[in-house]
């Protein structure tokens, strides 16, 4: 389909860190995108999300409901006008994470299979800050995509290969 113009509003308190973007059916259909597809966001940079359906209130208003990671990534701020386009993507074979701005991050043995399951069906692409949640009563930790092969951006999936950078955690498949 086409690209759709929207404005960055604050994402719904339930999707922080979840890489998702909330839209009205109209922007859906004139996206040509279903509820759980993915779609580019391009504001100073690109991004991509998995869209679900604003609540109904928010029918009408033109605008696309993000969190502060996604407004991050694509350089964007509330009130910034973005442009969209559905976007679809492969797995990637593997991915390499970093902690965010050198941060030092005490992950524990499983902590790379706890990553993957957060992160699973997220689109990613190389210098993308994905936030993985610790413990609920604990702020996400940011973890920057380094290392996506081959294609980027991509998807990780179950047979991902997710890798912590040296130093921080071995890596799991």
């Amino acid at each position: 389909m086409g690209e759709v113009k929207r404005i960055v509003a604050d994402n719904y308190p339930e999707d922080e860190g979840r890489g998702v973007a909330r839209l009205d059916p109209k922007t859906l259909l004139k996206l040509g995108v279903k509820t759980g597809e993915y779609i580019k966001i391009s504001g100073e940079t690109e991004t991509f999300v998995t869209v679900w359906r604003a609540d109904r209130a928010d029918w009408e208003q033109d605008e696309i409901f993000i969190d502060q990671y996604t407004r991050y990534n694509s350089q964007v701020e509330i009130g910034d006008t973005v442009t969209l386009a559905e976007a679809s993507f492969d797995g990637l074979d593997r991915v390499l994470l970093i902690p965010y701005r050198d941060a030092n991050y005490n992950f524990g043995g499983d902590a790379v299979q706890h990553i993957k399951r957060q992160l699973e069906s997220r689109a990613v692409r190389l210098g993308g800050v994905v936030p993985l949640q610790v413990t609920d009563d604990s702020p996400p930790v940011p973890l920057v995509v380094t290392g996506p092969s081959k294609r980027d951006p991509g998807i990780i999936t179950e047979s991902t290969t997710v890798r912590i950078a040296e130093g921080y955690q071995s890596e799991s498949t």
